[in-house]
């Protein structure tokens, strides 16, 4: 039994296997101290986070200035919602390697105002002179983005924006085995397993506590509807797709599953609905300030306070339409009536696999009211590999009918004026993205899936 053995585990995910290892030769004498770096990992894959910061705490006594200890160990801190230690942590990483982005992004999330000039001229000395993985490129990418952000220039939030999606897909595209599996295994299968215990008693109620659970398919305008949330002049805390919940079920569950390695004919154990209730309230208390912003909706709650109607009667009255059939169209209008100066759609496409049809209503709807923005003058920013207003389409086959023609017609932006040329007339070639809208073209172009964000 040896160190590289526990190592070989954990790659394999066995990390119940690996705590018992690296649990063993902590008891010999004179044992290697790096023993503690890989306790603290185990002990967090399995959960057990209190284990994992006491011994990642105990390896930094004899590397204090080990970044990738550090970067784990603010990431637990994450986890069970102690946020400011977090900061603490990230921060001291930026101490030791001002080019570290880990450490960046993971402050940008927890602390957004914390971000100078300064901070962004150093990421822009990385972005130059930094040789970087395609992961760390999307994080540098994101973080420009915001900067961008910042000093109002939506053409550049943009263009950062699309790279920082396109750096992350592409560093994703060799899919994890075993991460593979658990989905298609654990996931499909898991509820035909677990006997629900619920006694039908009320859950735990937090007064002070009032979270805004978002909810919705991908691409469905989860992301829109969380901007618009957080960004009023009251201050709604924003967390992203925060892990809480599963990691409150995965304290009932993961033992189990672990002790099973992945066996799903083995599964047969019961789920403590309020067990799992305790723990979550838990965590979002240590999260989650009284929000003083206002949450637009349709129907308010006592127990919400920052709840508002959403100004239904007068939208429809002053834009003279009832045509709203998804959240991303309802936004979209609240925008319009507010007379906004620009919208940026994130996230928002309407396109799905076996969707044959390129008017699907969702899409037709959101196209609708952003042709009214347009029309009222509002700036509308969509990104290029978005299929909404075919912009993913390739530049030779824009315009229907003309498409077919040998030397076919195609829409071009010259001086901000939009302009029809014959495709023998353009000077240059654009490259065009590989994405097309599913069902765009009759039978000439076969249906593909659009590229992923």
């Amino acid at each position: 039994m040896n160190l590289n053995e526990g190592k070989n585990l954990i790659k394999q995910k066995k990390f119940s296997e690996a705590l018992v290892v690296f649990l063993n030769l902590k008891k010999q004498k004179n044992f290697d101290y790096k023993i503690y770096f890989y306790l603290g990992l185990a002990n967090f894959e399995l959960n057990n986070f209190n284990n994992s910061i006491n011994y990642y705490e105990k390896f930094l006594k004899k590397e204090p200035h080990s970044i990738s200890t550090l970067i784990n160990l603010a990431i637990v801190k994450q986890t069970i919602g102690d946020l400011n230690s977090a900061k603490k942590i990230y921060k001291k990483i930026i101490q030791i390697n001002k080019f570290n982005l880990r450490a960046y992004y993971g402050l940008y999330l927890l602390d957004e105002k914390s971000f100078s000039d300064n901070i962004f001229d150093t990421l822009l000395e990385i972005e130059k002179n930094q040789k970087l993985t395609l992961y760390d490129k999307g994080i540098l990418n994101f973080l420009l983005s915001k900067k961008e952000k910042r000093k109002g220039d939506l053409k550049n939030e943009i263009y950062y924006l699309d790279k920082f999606h396109s750096n992350i897909f592409d560093s994703n595209k060799q899919y994890n085995n075993s991460s593979q599996f658990y989905y298609n295994e654990i996931a499909s299968n898991f509820f035909d397993k677990v006997k629900i215990i619920h006694d039908k008693k009320n859950f735990i109620k937090n007064n002070d506590i009032n979270p805004i659970f978002i909810i919705g398919l991908p691409r469905s305008g989860s992301t829109l509807v969380e901007s618009i949330l957080t960004s009023g002049s009251q201050e709604i805390p924003s967390f992203g797709e925060s892990h809480i919940v599963n990691v409150s079920i995965l304290d009932e569950i993961g033992p189990k599953i672990y002790k099973n390695d992945f066996n799903i004919s083995e599964f047969n154990f019961e789920l403590n609905l309020e067990n799992i209730n305790e723990k979550v309230i838990y965590k979002y208390s240590q999260l989650l300030k009284n929000g003083k912003k206002p949450i637009y909706t349709c129907e308010l709650d006592e127990r919400a306070k920052n709840l508002v109607l959403y100004p239904i009667d007068e939208i429809v009255k002053d834009l003279s339409c009832t045509y709203l059939n998804n959240t991303v169209a309802y936004a979209i209008a609240f925008a319009l009536w507010n007379k906004v100066g620009a919208i940026r759609m994130y996230g928002v496409d309407f396109t799905y696999k076996g969707n044959l049809h390129f008017a699907e209503s969702g899409r037709a709807c959101v196209e609708f009211w952003l042709s009214k923005c347009m029309h009222a003058g509002i700036e509308v920013g969509i990104a290029q590999t978005s299929t909404l207003l075919d912009t993913s389409i390739p530049i030779q086959e824009k315009l229907y009918g003309y498409h077919r023609l040998k030397d076919p017609l195609v829409p071009l932006i010259d001086n901000d004026k939009l302009i029809v040329k014959k495709a023998s007339e353009l000077q240059y070639k654009r490259k065009t993205p590989d994405a097309m809208l599913i069902g765009r073209h009759d039978n000439k172009t076969s249906p593909v899936e659009p590229n992923k964000w």
